[in-house]
This record gives C-alpha cells, sequence and structure tokens, in this order.
C-alpha cells in the first residue's frame, strides 16, 4: 500500500509593513510543489492564502488567468506578451528598489562568532539570488569572503577555490578539523589527570546551593543585628562618660587644675572667662567681672582696662 501525501497548506501573505512579497511568494510555490500542484492549481488556489490589503487587490483587480508568463512570439500568427499571476503580484507588492535594498543587507551581512559556516554560506547565496538570479561566481565569491570570520578567511583564501561549490567544501573541512580539536584538547586534559566532573556531584551541590533561602530565617539575623546595635551605643555611651571624667579631672603635676575649655591652667571651665556659659565669661570691656582687692563680692558693668585673670581664678580655684 503506497504511503499517504500529507498535505501542507501555505502560509499567508496579507502585504503588511515588513513582509517580503518574494520570499513569501517563493515558500508559496514550494509548499504547492510538495503538493503536487500545477501551475493551473497555483492560480486556483492563489487567493486561498491572501489576507487583508492583498486579498482586497485580487478582488478587486483585473488579474490574468495564468499563473506564469505568456512569452511574445513575433512570427505569423503573432502572440503578443502576457504577464501571468506572478508577475503581476511581484509588480504589485515588490518592494521598491528591492534589488538596491537586497544588495545592501547583502553587503552588510557578517558571520556571527557561534553561528554555523553553512548557515552562513547558504545565506549569502540566497541573498545574492535575490539581487540578481544570474551573479556570477567570483561576485557570489567576493561576497563569500567579505562577511567570512577572519580566522577562516586566513585558512581557505591561500587555497583559492574557484566555485561557491569548493569554497563549501572547504568550510566543512575547517568546521571538522575544528570539531576534533576541541575533542581532542578535552581528551589531552583526562590524560593529564584532569578528569571530567562528576554530573551526579554537581547536580547535589546545585541543589545544595538552590536551599540558602529557603532556610534563611529573618527573625534571627535582625535579631543579631539589633543587639548588635545596642552594644555598639552602650560601648560609645561608656567612652563617652570616661572620656569626660577622665577630661574633667585634669590637673598638673603641681596639683594645680586645667581649665577644659581653654586648656589653660589655675582654673576650671566654670570659672573660664572665655567660655560662654561660665558666669565669668568677659564678652567685651564693657561688661566684665571685677574683683576688687579688699575682698567685697564682684560688680557687674564696671569698665576696667586690666584685670589680672590668672591671679583672680587661681584665687578662686578649688
Amino acid at each position: 500500500m503506497a504511503a499517504q501525501h500529507k498535505f501542507i497548506p501555505p502560509t499567508c501573505f496579507s502585504a503588511k509593513v515588513g513582509e517580503n512579497a518574494v520570499d513569501w511568494l517563493e515558500r508559496y510555490e514550494l509548499t504547492a510543489r510538495y503538493n503536487h500542484w500545477g501551475n493551473q492549481e497555483m492560480r486556483n488556489n492563489f487567493v486561498m492564502y491572501l489576507e487583508g490589503t492583498a486579498r482586497k487587490w485580487y478582488l478587486f483587480s483585473n488579474l490574468p488567468g495564468d499563473w506564469e508568463d505568456q512569452e511574445a512570439v513575433p512570427a505569423a500568427p503573432a502572440v503578443p506578451f502576457v504577464a501571468g499571476l506572478r508577475t503581476v503580484f511581484l509588480q504589485e507588492f515588490k518592494q521598491d528598489n528591492f534589488a538596491l535594498i537586497q544588495e545592501t543587507k547583502l553587503r552588510q551581512r557578517v558571520q556571527g562568532e557561534e553561528e554555523d559556516a553553512a548557515s552562513y554560506y547558504y545565506d549569502i547565496l540566497h541573498m545574492c539570488h535575490a539581487v540578481n538570479p544570474n551573479m556570477p561566481q567570483t561576485q557570489q565569491l567576493d561576497f563569500l569572503y567579505s562577511g567570512l570570520r577572519k580566522s577562516l578567511v586566513k585558512k581557505i583564501y591561500p587555497l583559492k577555490p574557484k566555485t561557491c561549490k569548493e569554497f563549501l567544501e572547504l568550510l566543512k573541512l575547517h568546521t571538522e578539523a575544528s570539531l576534533l580539536l576541541d575533542r581532542r584538547s578535552w581528551t589531552e586534559k583526562n590524560r593529564l589527570g584532569t578528569s571530567q566532573p562528576d554530573l551526579q556531584t554537581i547536580a547535589v551541590v546545585r541543589k545544595e546551593q538552590s536551599t540558602w533561602k529557603e532556610n534563611l530565617d529573618l527573625g534571627s539575623i535582625l535579631a543579631g543585628l539589633q543587639d548588635s546595635l545596642n552594644e555598639l551605643k552602650n560601648a560609645s555611651k561608656q567612652k563617652k562618660v570616661t572620656f569626660d571624667a577622665t577630661h574633667s579631672n585634669q590637673r598638673t603635676s603641681d596639683g594645680r587644675p586645667v581649665c577644659n575649655y581653654c586648656s589653660r591652667t589655675g582654673h576650671i571651665a566654670r570659672n573660664c572667662f572665655r567660655n560662654p556659659k561660665s558666669q565669668l565669661f568677659r564678652g567685651g570691656q564693657q561688661s566684665v567681672l571685677y574683683r576688687p582687692s579688699n575682698g567685697s563680692p564682684p560688680r557687674n558693668g564696671v569698665s576696667v582696662n586690666y584685670i589680672d585673670e590668672e591671679a583672680f581664678q587661681e584665687e578662686n580655684s578649688p
């Protein structure tokens, strides 16, 4: 019993911005040939795979009844040239300056770092065919070299391939050689003692590493941080108190007090003439404290020319 042929429907074309009419038509014809459609069947089924603007164009246009063009016959009886549906469709929806656009893309085509050489080769040939179906082999080779990786150009160009087929064979040879070298490098590493990692061990390690979020106790971490902050605050307060107590009791070797404010000897901060918080603060010559020599209390607001500050502080120091 003969195997059944599976039907494959062509894709639809709607003439939207960005759709390539030439590429779609090529795919439509390939699918039709696979389905064993002849030219007349391709013509009759064509409207079924048009949508949107393309379908409206088909319905409201006077289109030819044949798929292929009818060539002109000059001999008697003369027959004029008649464009087929295929040609009329391309004239309507093919991009303006299509060949120029495709040639620009072709000149900018560069092989990717991880791109397979065969994929690059056939893409270049397809673009060359779109620009000019009759492009010579020498020009196609120029486009193949222009975007090829530099490492491959250094290996292939000295061999001077004359056809695209020879170029492809050299690409395949160098691709296979690269694969062999990579495999050899891995084998040499194993022979030198670098064994392959155990996949089960890696799986276990990754599984253990992946559970750290599940075991994370945010409450205990926050409590620990709060305790650390409290300890730092207490240590800072204790240090400040100790410093103030030590600093407030400073004295000279002979027992004379040292002022915390001006660092002079013979008085303390609360009796310092320069300390604004002191009752004896002397902000100017018009408001000072003067202690008469007879021992009577000091009087405010008495203008004096000079006060023996050190003698007064020594006299009133504790």
